[in-house]
């Protein structure tokens, strides 16, 4: 509502829009700030970050035009043109920092690897001897002993799982509080191995288990990863004990959290 913009800015004067100025136009945005705010802003904006997010980690990307900017208040790239290309990992990929986190090797911490029911199971009583994985076993935690935290079943390759978790232990391993995950025992992976072809990986099937048809299965977008099984252990009355503290899960990398004591 500035005079020296808008002639009797004061005034409800529809028309003054039939021609305005340059200076009118560069004045006048409706829902960019204040009371009447846009009221999906927030929603934009989360989604925004997180697809970004997942784009970054997925893809590569490369400028083929800087093409130009053009415009005042907001500027448009005019021309751009930019090229993705899916992003390849490696065995010896050491662009994460999750895989380079030098927490993994720091003996006092212990951690734990979410799996979905029923292959937990499989892994604890011997019927999986590898746990198939699109990303490798920090080489740290190799023969380090990684408690199965396991949560339901659920949408393949999909963790419903928060960030941050409370576990919650009772005597008789069925505490009044619920938590996604339960601690139900421990494992071993002696080393990681990196499948290469399709043929590779079904050639193991009867040691990962993975259903052909399943959302685990080979995909030629993604490397696949084998974490051979080593020793396990699954929990039982008579060493509750172990696991009887609550604690903390805090996801460190995927699937694999760090137990924090509380």
């Amino acid at each position: 509502r500035n005079n020296e913009i808008f002639e009797d800015a004061e005034a409800f004067l529809p028309s003054r829009w039939e021609n305005p100025t340059e200076s009118m136009k560069r004045a006048f945005i409706p829902f960019a700030a204040g009371v009447q705010n846009c009221v999906g802003q927030a929603l934009a904006n989360a989604e925004l970050h997180s697809i970004l997010a997942r784009m970054i980690y997925e893809f590569d990307f490369s400028v083929e035009d800087e093409g130009y900017p053009e415009g005042s208040l907001v500027f448009t790239p005019v021309g751009l043109r930019m090229k993705a290309t899916r992003a390849k990992l490696t065995m010896d990929d050491n662009s994460s920092i999750t895989q380079c986190w030098q927490g993994w090797a720091d003996e006092e911490r212990r951690f734990g690897l979410e799996m979905q029911q029923p292959y937990s199971e499989f892994v604890l009583t011997g019927q999986k001897s590898i746990e198939s994985r699109a990303y490798p076993l920090p080489e740290a935690l190799t023969d380090a002993k990684i408690e199965i935290l396991q949560s339901e079943k659920g949408l393949d390759g999909v963790s419903s799982v928060p960030d941050r978790v409370t576990l919650h232990w009772s005597r008789d391993n069925n505490s009044s509080i619920q938590s996604p995950l339960k601690r139900i025992g421990w494992v071993t992976f002696t080393k990681c191995i990196l499948y290469t072809t399709r043929e590779e990986f079904e050639a193991d099937r009867e040691k990962h288990l993975v259903d052909p048809n399943s959302g685990y299965c080979w995909n030629d977008e993604r490397p696949m990863y084998g974490w051979v099984v080593g020793s396990y252990h699954k929990q039982d009355i008579v060493d509750v004990e172990e696991f009887s503290v609550d604690a903390v899960a805090v996801r460190r990398m995927r699937s694999l959290f760090e137990i924090i004591t509380t």
